[in-house]
Protein backbone atom coordinates (compact mmCIF):
# COMPACT_ATOMS: atom_id res chain seq x y z
CA UNK A 1 0.00 0.00 0.00
CA UNK A 2 3.03 2.24 0.69
CA UNK A 3 4.66 1.99 -2.20
CA UNK A 4 1.41 1.82 -4.57
CA UNK A 5 0.89 5.62 -2.41
CA UNK A 6 4.56 7.10 -3.08
CA UNK A 7 3.75 6.02 -6.71
CA UNK A 8 0.26 7.94 -7.10
CA UNK A 9 2.08 11.20 -5.16
CA UNK A 10 5.05 10.99 -7.56
CA UNK A 11 2.73 10.73 -10.52
CA UNK A 12 0.40 13.92 -9.06
CA UNK A 13 3.96 15.84 -8.63
CA UNK A 14 5.41 15.31 -11.98
CA UNK A 15 2.16 15.90 -13.47
CA UNK A 16 2.21 19.52 -11.85
CA UNK A 17 5.40 20.45 -12.59
CA UNK A 18 4.88 19.14 -16.15
CA UNK A 19 1.58 21.17 -16.28
CA UNK A 20 3.74 24.32 -15.21
CA UNK A 21 5.88 23.72 -17.86
CA UNK A 22 3.68 23.14 -20.86
CA UNK A 23 2.22 26.40 -20.22
CA UNK A 24 5.30 28.01 -20.17
CA UNK A 25 6.47 26.51 -23.24
CA UNK A 26 2.46 27.59 -25.75
CA UNK A 27 2.91 30.56 -24.16
CA UNK A 28 7.11 30.57 -25.18
CA UNK A 29 6.27 29.11 -28.72
CA UNK A 30 3.69 32.18 -28.91
CA UNK A 31 6.24 34.79 -28.36
CA UNK A 32 8.69 33.09 -30.49
CA UNK A 33 5.84 33.04 -33.74
CA UNK A 34 5.69 36.57 -32.86
CA UNK A 35 9.61 37.56 -33.22
CA UNK A 36 9.79 35.08 -36.13
CA UNK A 37 7.10 37.28 -38.06
CA UNK A 38 8.40 40.26 -37.04
CA UNK A 39 11.82 39.71 -38.16
CA UNK A 40 10.26 38.65 -41.53
CA UNK A 41 8.19 41.55 -42.03
CA UNK A 42 11.52 43.73 -40.96
CA UNK A 43 13.54 42.28 -43.49
CA UNK A 44 10.86 42.78 -46.43
CA UNK A 45 10.95 46.33 -45.08
CA UNK A 46 14.70 46.34 -45.78
CA UNK A 47 14.68 44.91 -49.35
CA UNK A 48 11.47 46.59 -50.45
CA UNK A 49 13.55 50.33 -49.22
CA UNK A 50 16.44 49.40 -51.61
CA UNK A 51 14.32 48.69 -54.23
CA UNK A 52 12.47 51.87 -54.22
CA UNK A 53 15.87 53.69 -55.08
CA UNK A 54 16.27 51.39 -58.02
CA UNK A 55 12.64 52.38 -59.11
CA UNK A 56 13.07 56.00 -58.22
CA UNK A 57 16.47 55.59 -60.60
CA UNK A 58 14.79 54.12 -63.35
CA UNK A 59 11.82 56.51 -63.27
CA UNK A 60 13.99 59.44 -63.59
CA UNK A 61 16.62 57.75 -66.52
CA UNK A 62 13.29 56.96 -68.69
CA UNK A 63 9.55 58.65 -66.78
CA UNK A 64 7.71 56.21 -68.25
CA UNK A 65 4.35 55.77 -66.40
CA UNK A 66 4.96 52.49 -65.82
CA UNK A 67 8.10 52.84 -64.18
CA UNK A 68 5.75 55.22 -61.75
CA UNK A 69 3.27 52.71 -61.19
CA UNK A 70 5.48 50.18 -59.74
CA UNK A 71 6.79 52.49 -57.80
CA UNK A 72 3.37 52.84 -56.16
CA UNK A 73 3.20 49.45 -56.22
CA UNK A 74 6.18 48.54 -54.20
CA UNK A 75 5.89 51.83 -52.25
CA UNK A 76 2.24 50.23 -50.85
CA UNK A 77 3.88 47.25 -50.12
CA UNK A 78 5.91 48.84 -48.03
CA UNK A 79 3.47 51.02 -45.84
CA UNK A 80 1.28 47.20 -45.56
CA UNK A 81 4.52 45.86 -43.75
CA UNK A 82 5.13 48.71 -41.58
CA UNK A 83 1.42 48.80 -40.77
CA UNK A 84 2.13 44.81 -39.91
CA UNK A 85 4.41 46.12 -37.25
CA UNK A 86 3.52 45.61 -33.92
CA UNK A 87 5.74 47.11 -31.39
CA UNK A 88 6.20 45.23 -27.73
CA UNK A 89 7.72 47.82 -25.77
CA UNK A 90 8.76 51.52 -26.31
CA UNK A 91 11.99 51.42 -27.64
CA UNK A 92 10.52 49.28 -30.66
CA UNK A 93 7.56 51.82 -31.04
CA UNK A 94 9.76 54.93 -31.24
CA UNK A 95 11.67 52.59 -34.15
CA UNK A 96 8.37 51.89 -35.66
CA UNK A 97 7.69 55.89 -35.90
CA UNK A 98 10.75 56.82 -36.81
CA UNK A 99 10.38 54.12 -39.83
CA UNK A 100 7.24 55.50 -40.87
CA UNK A 101 8.27 59.27 -40.87
CA UNK A 102 11.21 58.08 -43.06
CA UNK A 103 8.24 56.25 -44.69
CA UNK A 104 6.51 59.57 -45.34
CA UNK A 105 9.41 61.39 -46.39
CA UNK A 106 10.33 58.91 -49.24
CA UNK A 107 6.92 59.82 -50.52
CA UNK A 108 6.86 63.71 -50.51
CA UNK A 109 10.63 63.27 -51.99
CA UNK A 110 9.44 61.31 -54.74
CA UNK A 111 6.20 63.03 -55.41
CA UNK A 112 8.62 66.28 -55.63
CA UNK A 113 10.71 64.19 -58.13
CA UNK A 114 7.88 63.37 -59.96
CA UNK A 115 6.68 66.54 -60.35
CA UNK A 116 10.20 68.02 -61.28
CA UNK A 117 10.08 65.25 -64.24
CA UNK A 118 6.91 66.21 -65.38
CA UNK A 119 7.55 70.04 -65.73
CA UNK A 120 11.05 69.15 -67.59
CA UNK A 121 8.87 66.87 -69.95
CA UNK A 122 6.17 69.70 -70.84
CA UNK A 123 8.46 73.12 -70.75
CA UNK A 124 11.82 71.27 -72.35
CA UNK A 125 13.79 73.06 -69.48
CA UNK A 126 15.61 70.38 -68.54
CA UNK A 127 17.85 71.98 -66.50
CA UNK A 128 15.45 73.10 -63.91
CA UNK A 129 13.89 69.61 -63.63
CA UNK A 130 17.61 68.42 -63.71
CA UNK A 131 18.06 70.74 -59.70
CA UNK A 132 14.79 69.70 -58.61
CA UNK A 133 15.79 66.23 -59.39
CA UNK A 134 19.64 66.11 -58.40
CA UNK A 135 18.30 67.98 -54.49
CA UNK A 136 15.32 65.48 -54.37
CA UNK A 137 17.45 62.53 -55.11
CA UNK A 138 20.06 64.09 -52.26
CA UNK A 139 16.87 63.94 -49.85
CA UNK A 140 15.72 60.44 -51.03
CA UNK A 141 19.00 58.82 -50.21
CA UNK A 142 18.50 60.51 -46.71
CA UNK A 143 15.40 59.23 -46.14
CA UNK A 144 16.48 55.74 -47.82
CA UNK A 145 19.00 55.40 -45.25
CA UNK A 146 17.14 56.87 -41.83
CA UNK A 147 14.28 54.07 -42.84
CA UNK A 148 16.99 51.08 -43.21
CA UNK A 149 19.01 51.94 -39.96
CA UNK A 150 15.56 51.82 -37.94
CA UNK A 151 14.52 49.10 -39.56
CA UNK A 152 17.67 46.98 -39.21
CA UNK A 153 17.47 48.18 -35.43
CA UNK A 154 14.44 46.97 -35.33
CA UNK A 155 15.48 43.41 -36.67
CA UNK A 156 18.12 43.09 -34.20
CA UNK A 157 15.95 43.76 -31.28
CA UNK A 158 13.47 41.47 -32.65
CA UNK A 159 15.94 38.97 -33.42
CA UNK A 160 17.79 38.79 -30.21
CA UNK A 161 14.55 37.73 -28.41
CA UNK A 162 13.75 35.47 -30.84
CA UNK A 163 16.93 34.04 -30.01
CA UNK A 164 16.34 33.71 -26.43
CA UNK A 165 13.11 32.32 -26.86
CA UNK A 166 14.57 29.66 -28.76
CA UNK A 167 17.10 28.99 -26.47
CA UNK A 168 14.46 29.05 -23.57
CA UNK A 169 12.48 26.70 -25.67
CA UNK A 170 15.32 24.09 -25.94
CA UNK A 171 15.84 24.32 -22.29
CA UNK A 172 12.44 23.74 -21.61
CA UNK A 173 12.71 20.53 -24.17
CA UNK A 174 15.33 19.30 -22.32
CA UNK A 175 14.21 19.77 -19.03
CA UNK A 176 10.56 18.36 -19.91
CA UNK A 177 12.77 15.30 -21.28
CA UNK A 178 15.17 14.90 -17.92
CA UNK A 179 12.15 15.45 -16.04
CA UNK A 180 10.21 12.52 -17.58
CA UNK A 181 13.32 10.18 -17.53
CA UNK A 182 14.03 10.87 -14.16
CA UNK A 183 10.11 10.30 -13.42
CA UNK A 184 9.99 6.91 -15.18
CA UNK A 185 13.52 5.96 -13.42
CA UNK A 186 11.57 6.94 -10.10
CA UNK A 187 8.61 4.51 -10.65
CA UNK A 188 10.59 2.19 -11.66
CA UNK A 189 12.97 2.19 -8.66
CA UNK A 190 9.70 2.03 -6.54
CA UNK A 191 8.22 -0.67 -8.90
CA UNK A 192 11.83 -2.82 -8.73
CA UNK A 193 12.15 -1.92 -4.81
CA UNK A 194 8.75 -2.79 -4.05
CA UNK A 195 9.63 -6.55 -5.79
CA UNK A 196 12.79 -6.48 -4.39
CA UNK A 197 11.45 -6.18 -0.91
CA UNK A 198 8.50 -8.93 -1.68
CA UNK A 199 11.91 -11.31 -2.72
CA UNK A 200 13.51 -10.32 0.49
CA UNK A 201 10.62 -10.73 2.78
CA UNK A 202 10.05 -14.04 0.95
CA UNK A 203 13.59 -15.20 1.78
CA UNK A 204 13.31 -14.16 4.89
CA UNK A 205 10.13 -15.95 5.41
CA UNK A 206 12.33 -19.02 4.24
CA UNK A 207 15.28 -18.64 5.95
CA UNK A 208 13.22 -18.05 9.19
CA UNK A 209 11.51 -21.30 8.29
CA UNK A 210 14.59 -23.49 7.61
CA UNK A 211 16.04 -21.48 10.86
CA UNK A 212 13.00 -22.95 12.82
CA UNK A 213 13.57 -26.16 11.47
CA UNK A 214 17.55 -26.64 12.19
CA UNK A 215 16.66 -25.55 15.61
CA UNK A 216 14.13 -28.44 16.03
CA UNK A 217 15.86 -30.84 14.20
CA UNK A 218 19.46 -29.63 16.06
CA UNK A 219 17.11 -30.53 19.51
CA UNK A 220 16.29 -33.92 17.83
CA UNK A 221 19.65 -34.41 16.96
CA UNK A 222 21.28 -33.68 20.16
CA UNK A 223 19.20 -35.84 22.06
CA UNK A 224 19.94 -39.06 20.21
CA UNK A 225 23.22 -39.27 21.36
CA UNK A 226 22.48 -37.66 24.83
CA UNK A 227 19.77 -40.46 25.51
CA UNK A 228 21.82 -43.74 25.45
CA UNK A 229 24.88 -41.88 27.26
CA UNK A 230 22.51 -41.19 30.01
CA UNK A 231 21.13 -44.96 29.99
CA UNK A 232 24.99 -46.20 29.70
CA UNK A 233 26.09 -43.95 32.64
CA UNK A 234 22.39 -45.69 34.78
CA UNK A 235 23.50 -48.76 33.56
CA UNK A 236 27.43 -48.25 34.85
CA UNK A 237 25.76 -46.73 38.27
CA UNK A 238 24.23 -50.14 39.22
CA UNK A 239 26.69 -52.54 41.45
CA UNK A 240 25.08 -55.98 39.46
CA UNK A 241 26.62 -55.38 36.35
CA UNK A 242 28.82 -58.03 33.87
CA UNK A 243 32.34 -57.01 32.59
CA UNK A 244 31.05 -57.43 29.40
CA UNK A 245 28.00 -55.24 29.81
CA UNK A 246 30.38 -52.75 30.91
CA UNK A 247 32.45 -53.26 27.93
CA UNK A 248 29.07 -52.49 25.97
CA UNK A 249 28.22 -48.89 28.24
CA UNK A 250 31.59 -47.39 27.65
CA UNK A 251 31.27 -48.28 23.79
CA UNK A 252 27.80 -46.80 23.77
CA UNK A 253 29.21 -43.57 25.50
CA UNK A 254 32.56 -43.28 23.12
CA UNK A 255 29.96 -43.88 20.10
CA UNK A 256 27.58 -40.95 20.66
CA UNK A 257 30.11 -39.09 22.14
CA UNK A 258 32.13 -39.23 18.98
CA UNK A 259 28.93 -38.15 17.25
CA UNK A 260 28.41 -35.19 19.28
CA UNK A 261 31.90 -34.08 18.60
CA UNK A 262 31.22 -34.15 15.11
CA UNK A 263 28.36 -32.80 15.28
CA UNK A 264 29.50 -29.76 17.58
CA UNK A 265 33.35 -29.82 14.98
CA UNK A 266 30.72 -29.00 12.08
CA UNK A 267 28.77 -26.06 13.09
CA UNK A 268 32.17 -24.76 14.61
CA UNK A 269 33.63 -25.13 10.96
CA UNK A 270 29.86 -23.55 9.84
CA UNK A 271 30.62 -20.81 11.74
CA UNK A 272 34.52 -20.15 10.61
CA UNK A 273 33.39 -20.77 7.30
CA UNK A 274 30.38 -17.64 7.16
CA UNK A 275 32.95 -15.62 9.03
CA UNK A 276 35.42 -16.27 6.88
CA UNK A 277 37.85 -17.83 9.81
CA UNK A 278 38.36 -21.26 8.57
CA UNK A 279 42.04 -22.46 9.42
CA UNK A 280 43.56 -24.27 6.58
CA UNK A 281 46.53 -26.45 6.60
CA UNK A 282 47.73 -27.10 3.48
CA UNK A 283 50.43 -29.01 2.47
CA UNK A 284 51.17 -31.29 -0.66
CA UNK A 285 49.58 -34.94 0.12
CA UNK A 286 48.75 -38.07 -1.30
CA UNK A 287 45.39 -38.37 -1.90
CA UNK A 288 44.96 -42.32 -1.28
CA UNK A 289 45.53 -42.46 2.53
CA UNK A 290 42.81 -39.35 3.34
CA UNK A 291 40.31 -41.43 1.13
CA UNK A 292 41.34 -44.35 3.00
CA UNK A 293 40.75 -42.32 6.51
CA UNK A 294 37.49 -40.85 5.13
CA UNK A 295 36.40 -44.69 4.25
CA UNK A 296 37.44 -45.74 7.81
CA UNK A 297 35.69 -43.24 8.77
CA UNK A 298 32.33 -43.72 7.16
CA UNK A 299 32.43 -47.80 7.32
CA UNK A 300 30.65 -48.48 10.64
CA UNK A 301 27.16 -46.37 9.57
CA UNK A 302 27.89 -48.63 6.14
CA UNK A 303 27.44 -51.32 7.95
CA UNK A 304 25.16 -50.44 10.45
CA UNK A 305 22.86 -50.30 7.00
CA UNK A 306 24.21 -53.40 5.54
CA UNK A 307 24.85 -51.18 2.13
CA UNK A 308 27.85 -52.14 0.10
CA UNK A 309 30.54 -49.98 -0.56
CA UNK A 310 32.60 -50.66 -4.30
CA UNK A 311 35.86 -48.21 -4.57
CA UNK A 312 37.90 -47.99 -7.60
CA UNK A 313 40.88 -45.36 -6.79
CA UNK A 314 44.04 -44.31 -8.08
CA UNK A 315 47.41 -44.40 -6.26
CA UNK A 316 50.45 -41.81 -6.43
CA UNK A 317 48.11 -38.26 -7.18
CA UNK A 318 49.63 -35.44 -5.14
CA UNK A 319 47.52 -32.48 -4.49
CA UNK A 320 47.90 -29.21 -2.55
CA UNK A 321 45.61 -29.28 0.53
CA UNK A 322 44.71 -29.45 3.93
CA UNK A 323 44.35 -33.70 4.43
CA UNK A 324 42.09 -33.79 7.03
CA UNK A 325 39.71 -30.75 5.45
CA UNK A 326 39.33 -32.99 2.24
CA UNK A 327 38.63 -36.18 4.38
CA UNK A 328 35.92 -34.52 6.05
CA UNK A 329 34.50 -33.36 2.87
CA UNK A 330 34.84 -37.10 1.73
CA UNK A 331 33.22 -38.51 4.92
CA UNK A 332 30.42 -36.10 4.76
CA UNK A 333 29.22 -37.28 1.33
CA UNK A 334 29.74 -40.67 2.20
CA UNK A 335 27.50 -40.17 5.37
CA UNK A 336 25.03 -38.69 3.08
CA UNK A 337 25.14 -40.74 0.53
CA UNK A 338 24.43 -43.69 3.13
CA UNK A 339 21.70 -41.89 4.74
CA UNK A 340 19.70 -41.22 2.01
CA UNK A 341 20.17 -44.84 0.39
CA UNK A 342 18.08 -47.85 1.02
CA UNK A 343 19.97 -50.72 3.06
CA UNK A 344 21.69 -52.98 1.32
CA UNK A 345 22.33 -50.68 -1.32
CA UNK A 346 25.59 -50.03 -3.57
CA UNK A 347 27.61 -46.87 -2.62
CA UNK A 348 30.51 -46.12 -5.38
CA UNK A 349 33.42 -44.63 -5.18
CA UNK A 350 35.80 -44.18 -7.81
CA UNK A 351 38.87 -41.64 -8.79
CA UNK A 352 39.29 -40.06 -12.29
CA UNK A 353 42.09 -37.51 -13.46
CA UNK A 354 41.61 -35.10 -15.92
CA UNK A 355 44.62 -32.44 -17.08
CA UNK A 356 45.08 -31.27 -13.68
CA UNK A 357 42.25 -31.83 -11.99
CA UNK A 358 41.07 -35.09 -9.76
CA UNK A 359 37.86 -35.97 -9.93
CA UNK A 360 36.39 -38.20 -6.92
CA UNK A 361 33.00 -39.36 -7.66
CA UNK A 362 30.61 -41.20 -5.05
CA UNK A 363 27.33 -42.76 -6.51
CA UNK A 364 24.22 -43.61 -4.88
CA UNK A 365 20.79 -45.60 -5.11
CA UNK A 366 18.72 -43.43 -3.08
CA UNK A 367 16.13 -41.21 -3.05
CA UNK A 368 17.85 -38.93 -5.93
CA UNK A 369 16.89 -35.03 -6.40
CA UNK A 370 14.44 -33.34 -8.50
CA UNK A 371 16.37 -31.14 -11.74
CA UNK A 372 15.14 -27.85 -9.83
CA UNK A 373 16.71 -28.42 -6.72
CA UNK A 374 20.25 -29.60 -7.45
CA UNK A 375 22.01 -26.48 -6.57
CA UNK A 376 19.45 -25.72 -3.83
CA UNK A 377 21.03 -28.91 -1.70
CA UNK A 378 24.25 -26.89 -0.93
CA UNK A 379 22.28 -24.18 0.68
CA UNK A 380 23.14 -23.44 4.58
CA UNK A 381 20.33 -25.99 6.21
CA UNK A 382 18.64 -26.76 3.11
CA UNK A 383 16.54 -30.51 3.39
CA UNK A 384 14.54 -31.80 0.66
CA UNK A 385 11.49 -32.36 2.84
CA UNK A 386 11.44 -30.14 5.81
CA UNK A 387 8.97 -32.06 7.64
CA UNK A 388 11.42 -35.48 7.62
CA UNK A 389 13.41 -35.19 10.89
CA UNK A 390 15.51 -37.64 9.87
CA UNK A 391 17.24 -35.81 7.12
CA UNK A 392 19.71 -34.09 9.25
CA UNK A 393 20.25 -30.28 9.74
CA UNK A 394 21.55 -30.18 6.01
CA UNK A 395 24.50 -28.45 6.83
CA UNK A 396 27.20 -31.33 5.47
CA UNK A 397 26.70 -30.75 1.87
CA UNK A 398 27.41 -26.68 2.36
CA UNK A 399 29.98 -27.20 4.51
CA UNK A 400 31.66 -29.93 1.55
CA UNK A 401 31.19 -27.38 -0.71
CA UNK A 402 32.49 -24.81 1.20
CA UNK A 403 35.63 -26.13 2.39
CA UNK A 404 36.37 -27.27 -1.64
CA UNK A 405 35.85 -24.02 -3.02
CA UNK A 406 38.22 -22.56 -0.41
CA UNK A 407 40.76 -25.12 -1.62
CA UNK A 408 40.50 -24.21 -5.16
CA UNK A 409 38.02 -27.00 -5.71
CA UNK A 410 34.42 -27.54 -6.35
CA UNK A 411 31.71 -29.75 -5.06
CA UNK A 412 28.90 -31.08 -7.53
CA UNK A 413 25.67 -33.36 -7.78
CA UNK A 414 23.97 -35.15 -10.59
CA UNK A 415 20.75 -36.76 -10.44
CA UNK A 416 18.30 -38.44 -12.91
CA UNK A 417 15.38 -37.64 -10.87
CA UNK A 418 13.45 -38.55 -8.16
CA UNK A 419 14.26 -42.18 -6.68
CA UNK A 420 17.04 -42.68 -9.28
CA UNK A 421 19.72 -41.93 -7.18
CA UNK A 422 22.63 -39.24 -7.04
CA UNK A 423 26.27 -38.98 -7.78
CA UNK A 424 28.58 -36.53 -6.18
CA UNK A 425 31.85 -35.24 -7.43
CA UNK A 426 34.65 -33.67 -5.50
CA UNK A 427 37.19 -31.90 -8.31
CA UNK A 428 40.28 -30.88 -6.48
CA UNK A 429 43.69 -29.37 -8.60
CA UNK A 430 46.46 -31.94 -9.08
CA UNK A 431 50.17 -31.04 -8.03
CA UNK A 432 51.78 -32.90 -11.31
CA UNK A 433 55.01 -34.32 -10.43
CA UNK A 434 55.40 -33.59 -6.61
CA UNK A 435 56.55 -36.25 -3.88
CA UNK A 436 53.58 -37.82 -1.58
CA UNK A 437 54.08 -37.36 1.98
CA UNK A 438 53.34 -40.20 4.66
CA UNK A 439 50.45 -41.31 5.94
CA UNK A 440 48.08 -38.98 7.61
CA UNK A 441 47.28 -40.42 11.00
CA UNK A 442 48.69 -42.76 13.48
CA UNK A 443 47.55 -45.38 15.98
CA UNK A 444 47.72 -44.95 19.89
CA UNK A 445 51.08 -46.26 20.79
CA UNK A 446 51.90 -46.87 24.65
CA UNK A 447 55.10 -44.76 25.95
CA UNK A 448 58.29 -46.71 26.13
CA UNK A 449 60.10 -44.65 28.64
CA UNK A 450 58.68 -43.90 31.95
CA UNK A 451 57.82 -40.18 31.73
CA UNK A 452 55.74 -37.70 33.98
CA UNK A 453 53.04 -35.65 33.27
CA UNK A 454 51.35 -32.95 35.03
CA UNK A 455 47.59 -32.23 34.19
CA UNK A 456 45.68 -28.83 35.68
CA UNK A 457 41.98 -28.31 35.35
CA UNK A 458 39.38 -27.66 36.92
CA UNK A 459 37.02 -29.94 35.34
CA UNK A 460 37.49 -32.24 37.99
CA UNK A 461 35.86 -34.91 36.02
CA UNK A 462 37.63 -34.13 32.92
CA UNK A 463 41.22 -34.36 34.72
CA UNK A 464 40.52 -37.53 36.63
CA UNK A 465 40.11 -39.15 33.29
CA UNK A 466 42.82 -37.52 31.41
CA UNK A 467 44.97 -39.14 34.63
CA UNK A 468 43.48 -42.73 34.10
CA UNK A 469 44.15 -42.47 29.96
CA UNK A 470 47.86 -41.31 30.89
CA UNK A 471 48.33 -44.42 33.14
CA UNK A 472 47.12 -46.84 30.52
CA UNK A 473 49.46 -45.36 28.12
CA UNK A 474 52.27 -46.17 30.51
CA UNK A 475 52.46 -42.34 31.88
CA UNK A 476 52.90 -41.51 35.73
CA UNK A 477 50.06 -38.39 36.37
CA UNK A 478 50.00 -35.85 38.62
CA UNK A 479 46.62 -34.40 38.22
CA UNK A 480 45.76 -30.89 40.01
CA UNK A 481 42.57 -28.53 39.60
CA UNK A 482 43.95 -25.31 40.12
CA UNK A 483 46.68 -22.87 38.87
CA UNK A 484 47.75 -22.29 42.51
CA UNK A 485 48.57 -26.26 43.02
CA UNK A 486 49.68 -26.66 39.60
CA UNK A 487 52.51 -24.32 40.41
CA UNK A 488 53.27 -25.92 43.68
CA UNK A 489 53.10 -29.45 41.67
CA UNK A 490 55.46 -28.86 39.01
CA UNK A 491 58.08 -27.93 41.38
CA UNK A 492 57.47 -31.07 43.65
CA UNK A 493 56.95 -33.45 40.70
CA UNK A 494 59.52 -32.40 38.34
CA UNK A 495 57.02 -32.90 35.06
CA UNK A 496 58.66 -33.44 31.66
CA UNK A 497 55.22 -32.50 29.95
CA UNK A 498 52.26 -30.34 31.58
CA UNK A 499 48.51 -29.98 30.25
CA UNK A 500 47.32 -27.11 31.40
CA UNK A 501 43.41 -25.69 30.86
CA UNK A 502 43.96 -22.19 29.61
CA UNK A 503 40.66 -21.12 31.74
CA UNK A 504 41.87 -21.79 35.34
CA UNK A 505 39.32 -20.26 38.37
CA UNK A 506 43.23 -18.42 40.31
CA UNK A 507 45.51 -18.20 37.70
CA UNK A 508 45.11 -18.41 34.02
CA UNK A 509 47.11 -21.66 32.10
CA UNK A 510 48.68 -18.55 30.57
CA UNK A 511 50.15 -17.30 33.85
CA UNK A 512 50.97 -20.62 34.76
CA UNK A 513 52.95 -21.03 31.67
CA UNK A 514 55.04 -18.09 31.87
CA UNK A 515 55.85 -19.00 35.64
CA UNK A 516 57.11 -22.48 34.19
CA UNK A 517 59.22 -21.37 31.73
CA UNK A 518 60.34 -18.59 34.38
CA UNK A 519 61.40 -20.76 37.07
CA UNK A 520 62.22 -23.81 34.59
CA UNK A 521 65.70 -25.72 35.92
CA UNK A 522 68.13 -27.03 33.20
CA UNK A 523 65.23 -30.26 32.70
CA UNK A 524 63.42 -29.97 29.55
CA UNK A 525 59.29 -29.15 29.87
CA UNK A 526 57.17 -29.74 26.79
CA UNK A 527 54.35 -27.78 27.98
CA UNK A 528 50.70 -28.44 26.35
CA UNK A 529 47.54 -26.02 26.18
CA UNK A 530 44.19 -27.19 26.29
CA UNK A 531 41.40 -24.67 25.58
CA UNK A 532 37.57 -24.91 24.32
CA UNK A 533 39.02 -21.72 21.54
CA UNK A 534 40.59 -22.43 19.00
CA UNK A 535 41.03 -18.95 17.06
CA UNK A 536 44.65 -17.60 16.34
CA UNK A 537 44.64 -15.02 18.56
CA UNK A 538 43.59 -17.64 21.32
CA UNK A 539 46.86 -19.87 19.79
CA UNK A 540 49.20 -16.95 19.59
CA UNK A 541 48.37 -15.74 22.82
CA UNK A 542 49.43 -19.56 24.11
CA UNK A 543 52.28 -19.54 21.59
CA UNK A 544 53.53 -16.41 23.50
CA UNK A 545 53.42 -17.74 27.06
CA UNK A 546 55.30 -20.68 26.42
CA UNK A 547 53.12 -23.31 25.06
CA UNK A 548 54.71 -26.02 22.63
CA UNK A 549 51.43 -27.61 21.30
CA UNK A 550 47.63 -26.71 21.56
CA UNK A 551 44.99 -28.90 21.88
CA UNK A 552 41.26 -28.17 21.21
CA UNK A 553 38.59 -30.10 23.71
CA UNK A 554 37.41 -32.97 23.53
CA UNK A 555 40.68 -34.44 23.19
CA UNK A 556 40.84 -38.10 21.71
CA UNK A 557 43.39 -40.82 23.29
CA UNK A 558 44.61 -41.11 19.77
CA UNK A 559 45.38 -37.13 19.65
CA UNK A 560 46.56 -37.34 23.27
CA UNK A 561 49.00 -39.57 22.17
CA UNK A 562 50.40 -38.49 18.94
CA UNK A 563 51.18 -35.18 20.51
CA UNK A 564 52.62 -36.59 24.01
CA UNK A 565 54.89 -38.62 21.85
CA UNK A 566 55.77 -36.05 19.80
CA UNK A 567 54.53 -38.32 17.04
CA UNK A 568 52.28 -37.02 13.61
CA UNK A 569 51.99 -33.67 15.72
CA UNK A 570 52.75 -30.98 13.91
CA UNK A 571 49.08 -30.00 13.27
CA UNK A 572 49.24 -28.94 17.15
CA UNK A 573 52.76 -27.36 17.21
CA UNK A 574 52.72 -23.86 17.97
Amino acid sequence: MKTKKQILNSMLLFSFILAVIWVFAIVTNKEIKYAEDQERVVNKITEDTVELSYLSNDFVIYGEPQQLNRWNLKFDSLSDDIVSLKPKNSEQETLVKNIQKARDGLREVFNSIASAVEISKRNNSGKVGQEVIQVSWSRMAIQSQALNSDALRLADLVTEKGDKLRQARSILVYIIMTGLGIFLFVIYSQLTSKAELERNFNKQKISEGRQRNFLAILGHELRNPLAPIVLSLDLLSLKKIEDTEIEQSLETIRHQTDNMSKLIRDLLDISRVERGKIELKQTETDLDPIINNALKAAIPLIDERKQKLQVSSYRNINIFADPLRIEQIIVNILRNASKFSENESVIRLKVETEADKVFIKIKDEGIGIPTNLIDHIFDLFAQLDETDKKSGLGIGLFLARSLARLQGGEVSAYSAGPGKGTEFTIMLPIIPGSPSVKKIGSDISLADNHMKVLVADDNQPLADELGKVLKALNYEARIVYDGLSALKAAGQFQPDIALIDIGLPDLSGLEIARKLREESNSKPLTLIAVSGYGQESDKEAAKSAGFDYYLIKPVSIGMLSDVLAQKDANNFKL
